[in-house]
C-alpha cells in the first residue's frame, strides 16, 4: 500500500509524539537506533525533555518532532548533547534542511551545546534521505570536499524484522509496542475489517493489557481528551452501555427493553456478538430474554 506523499493530517506526528514523548521510551528509541558505541557515551538515566521555555525561544522554523538533552558520561555532567528526533511517514527531500535549521538555532546559541540528529522513517516505500552535499548534484568532485554535510542516525523502520524489536532486552514494552504499530501501520487492511479490528484490538488490550478489572465504561477516561476524537462515537456508545448495564442491576425489568435496544443498535452498526458479548457481558442468549422482558 502507497500512502499519500503528504499526510492530510498529523496522525503519524501524534501518535509517535504520544509513544515517544516519555524519557523512557525516548532511551528505548536510542538503544534501538544507535550503535554501542555510541550509547555508551550517553547517561539515558538521566535523559529529559528540553524545557518548553527553551523551545519556544529556538522558535518555530526547523521544529524538531521531539527534543531532549542528556549528559554526556565523562564530563561530570558539564556537557549536555541534544538529542534530535525527526520523525517521517513519507518520503521527504527537504528534511534534512528542516534538521540544519533547527540544529543551526541549538549550536550557534550564547549557550551551544552540541546535536545528535536521528531521522526516524517508517514509510511504506523504500527510501534514503539524500546527503545535504547531494543538494547539489552538479558540482565538481574538487569542490566537493568545502561543502558541509550533516550526517544523522537513519532508522528505516519499515525495513527491520519484528524479531530485532520483540528479542531486543533492551527495549520496554511500550517501545516495542508503539515500534510495531509503526512498523505496520500502512500493512493492507480490507475496509470493511478495519471498524470490527479495531474495536477488537481496543477490547483486546484493554481487558487483556493493562485494565482486565475495570468496568468497561471507565475505559475512555484514561484517554487524553486531545487524544479521543478517532474513539469518539463508539466511545459515547461503550459508556452509555455501561450506564445501562449499571443501573439494570438494580431494575432488570425496567432496563431489559433500553438495553436491548442498544445492543440491537450495534448489532445494526456491524459489531459482531465476539466484541459485544467481551463488552457487555450480554450473549445472544440472554440478549433474547432481554427482549422479552422488555415486551
Amino acid at each position: 500500500m502507497t500512502e499519500p506523499k503528504r499526510p492530510s493530517h498529523y496522525s503519524h506526528d501524534q501518535f509517535f509524539k504520544t509513544i515517544f514523548s516519555d524519557p523512557a521510551q525516548a532511551a528505548g528509541l536510542l538503544r534501538f537506533a544507535l550503535p554501542a558505541e555510541t550509547l555508551a557515551s550517553l547517561d539515558l538515566e538521566h535523559l529529559a525533555p528540553m524545557p518548553e521555555s527553551f523551545v519556544q525561544s529556538i522558535g518555530g522554523e526547523g521544529r524538531a518532532d521531539l527534543l531532549f538533552h542528556c549528559p554526556v558520561i565523562g564530563t561530570h555532567g558539564e556537557l549536555l548533547i541534544a538529542v534530535l528526533f525527526e520523525h517521517k511517514s513519507y518520503p521527504d527531500s527537504e528534511v534534512l534542511v528542516q534538521m540544519v535549521r533547527y540544529w543551526a538555532n541549538l549550536v550557534l546559541r550564547d549557550q551551544a551545546m552540541p546535536v545528535l540528529p536521528i531521522l526516524f522513517y517508517h514509510g511504506s516505500q523504500t527510501w534514503t534521505p539524500p546527503t545535504f552535499r547531494e543538494r547539489f548534484p552538479n558540482l565538481p568532485e574538487s569542490l566537493r570536499p568545502f561543502q558541509p554535510d550533516f550526517p544523522v542516525a537513519f532508522i528505516d523502520m519499515a525495513r527491520k524484522e519484528d524479531t530485532a524489536i520483540w528479542t531486543n532486552e533492551l527495549l520496554d514494552a511500550p517501545t516495542k509496542l508503539g515500534l510495531i504499530i509503526l512498523k505496520h501501520i500502512f500493512d493492507e487492511i480490507p475496509e470493511q475489517k478495519r471498524p470490527e479490528l479495531m474495536k477488537a484490538v481496543y477490547l483486546y488490550l484493554l481487558h487483556k493489557g493493562g485494565y482486565p478489572k475495570e468496568p468497561l465504561e471507565n475505559a475512555m477516561d484514561r484517554i487524553p481528551e486531545a487524544q479521543k476524537m478517532p474513539f469518539k462515537t463508539w466511545a459515547e456508545g461503550l459508556r452509555e452501555e455501561g450506564e445501562a448495564i449499571g443501573e439494570a442491576r438494580g431494575k432488570v425489568e425496567g432496563k431489559a427493553e433500553g438495553k436491548a435496544e442498544l445492543v440491537a443498535e450495534m448489532l445494526h452498526n456491524g459489531m459482531s456478538w465476539d466484541i459485544i458479548t467481551q463488552g457487555t457481558g450480554i450473549t445472544p442468549e440472554v440478549f433474547e430474554r432481554m427482549k422479552g422482558l422488555g415486551k
